[in-house]
């Protein structure tokens, strides 16, 4: 070797990605950083035929489903994105996550992409776009999503909260929530989500969330409620307060079958009706928190009722079922009619190898009004998804 060989320096060790098992399957440290990050998300197909009754007050338009001259099925095309990054500082875990959406509906003109998630957390702070702190019902039940349950929990906001950890699997959040962050895209099946539905002004003040939560080895449980601000336009001229209380359980049954669970929620509400029912809205059944009536802002009320049961028949095959009943009472002298509803599901799954599921599932909604006629609608529903 001679002395210019010696002289040269050696080449930079090669940096390899190393795996972090500190937060589960999936994670691996960003080179040169203590950061786990973890990439996943999905890839779905989904198909839907339905038949409804001509009135059309049960099934949303906003796919074409009307009577007679549009069409009565529906596709969709979905992606999701998301990104975990976690760092665990000597204060406590810092983690920062976001979830992308991206969508082609039927009679859709461009495709959508959704914000669903976009949030900081560091100790018991979280902030950005997260799911609301009232929100619990639906998460691990299983329910499908052409008809969304009352009481469902799938409402994305902007807010800051903060959750105090009392040990045992007690904890107890404040949150403070932007009401006009929370609607849905046009597109969806159902005009629910919505937090402000109604002749509003500008949204003045946050809405306060507040909860007390327990997790443990048997399950779940929590009480909510909160305060919502009706603001009424130039029109109305006036604001009275909103608020929404509930409460819900999940309970595993693993005497009915591994790691089966069972779920109930109930709410009531008067003048945040958004927060008691996610589900529901057409052009022809009017569902607001409050109107303007005679000179006066009137608030309406609501409560509903939701539960749901999934069961693993063997490790590759499950089914789940749920649903929910809604009541809404229109205030006195009001131009809107008082109305029932019934939603009903069920569903079978199908995991022939990790991480790809097909699923087939029923759905049915029926509204009955006190003066327009009543309505229904009936959706067969099957998925295809490939999870990363």
């Amino acid at each position: 070797m001679s002395a210019a060989d010696l002289a040269r320096k050696a080449p930079a060790a090669a940096e390899y990605v190393k795996v972090c098992d500190a937060y589960g399957a999936g994670y691996f440290y960003i080179p040169g950083t203590e950061t786990c990050l973890r990439i996943g998300g999905f890839v779905r197909a989904e198909f839907r035929a339905l038949t409804q009754s001509r009135e059309n007050i049960a099934l949303p338009a906003v796919y074409g489903w009307s009577p007679r001259n549009q069409r009565a099925i529906a596709t969709r095309a979905r992606v999701n994105l998301t990104i975990d990054a976690r760092t665990n500082t000597e204060m406590g875990l810092l983690r920062s996550f976001v979830d992308i959406w991206i969508t082609q509906n039927t009679a859709q003109a461009t495709t959508e992409t959704s914000l669903r998630k976009a949030f900081v957390q560091f100790g018991g702070l979280t902030a950005g776009r997260a799911q609301s702190f009232f929100d619990f019902f639906t998460a691990g039940i299983g329910v499908t999503d052409s008809f969304q349950l009352a009481s469902a929990a799938f409402s994305e906001v902007n807010l800051i909260a903060y959750t105090f950890g009392f040990g045992n699997g007690i904890s107890a959040s404040l949150s403070l929530e932007d009401a006009g962050t929370s609607n849905e895209p046009a597109s969806s099946l159902t005009a629910g989500f919505r937090r402000m539905s109604g002749p509003y002004g500008g949204v003045k003040t946050p809405d306060l969330v507040a909860n007390v939560a327990i997790k443990q080895a048997w399950g779940s449980a929590q009480i909510m409620g909160v305060l919502h601000d009706d603001n009424g336009n130039a029109a109305v001229n006036e604001s009275k307060l909103g608020y929404a209380v509930g409460g819900g359980v999940k309970v595993l049954v693993p005497m009915l079958g591994a790691g089966d669970i069972v779920g109930l929620q109930a709410a009531w509400g008067k003048g945040a009706l958004g927060y008691v029912a996610a589900g529901v809205w057409t052009a022809n059944t009017p569902f607001q928190d409050f109107e303007f009536t005679g000179g006066q802002l009137l608030q309406s009320t609501a409560w509903s009722v939701a539960g749901g049961y999934n069961h693993n028949w063997t490790k590759t095959l499950s089914s789940s079922i749920g649903g929910s009943y809604l009541r809404y009472d229109a205030p006195a002298g009001s131009a809107f009619a008082d109305f029932d509803q019934i939603d009903l599901q069920g569903s079978m799954r199908w995991k022939p190898v990790a991480d790809l599921s097909f699923t087939a599932a029923l759905e049915y909604r029926r509204i009955d009004r006190a003066v327009l006629p009543d309505g229904d609608g009936l959706v067969a529903f099957f998925r295809v998804q490939r999870d990363f």
